[in-house]
């Protein structure tokens, strides 16, 4: 058991992204656009790589995206990408959304560290032992 601790919750907000791909016409503006293929591990990404119109709900970076499925086995159970961009972008709902309340890119990057933690890997595979992760289990990692 953790015990007291601070859960990422605290300083972050998360949401699953809100664009459902094969659901979701293509109409709208055209935004950046970020998906479990196009968002590397461990990276910073300042360049527009996909562009998709949207008309939903588009997200104000900087923030991180986390992929929601993974594997007990897989190295890190939280894969995760930090978006900085100077635009709104669009996010597939296979990705889930940790956005500082601070605002800051460097909050982002203390939580890549911690995402990327053995610590952090422990928790989650205590708790997910399924493919998903879940925004309540996102939301419960120790800072």
């Amino acid at each position: 058991d953790l015990g007291d601790y601070t859960p990422l919750s605290d300083m972050f907000d998360v949401r699953t992204g809100p664009l459902v791909a094969y659901r979701d016409p293509e109409e709208g503006g055209l935004y950046p656009y970020f998906h479990p293929r196009n968002a590397p591990a461990w990276e910073v990404i300042t360049g527009v790589t996909e562009k998709r119109r949207f008309s939903g709900t588009v997200l104000q970076p900087p923030f991180i995206v986390v992929k929601r499925t993974s594997s007990p086995t897989d190295r890190y159970r939280a894969s995760a990408t930090i978006i900085h961009l100077k635009e709104a972008v669009a996010i597939e709902n296979h990705m889930i959304v940790i956005k500082p309340k601070s605002g800051t890119l460097k909050d982002c990057r203390g939580l890549l560290k911690i995402l990327k933690s053995d610590r952090t890997n422990r928790f989650l595979n205590d708790r997910a032992r399924m493919r998903h992760l879940t925004v309540g289990i996102v939301k419960n990692i120790p800072l």
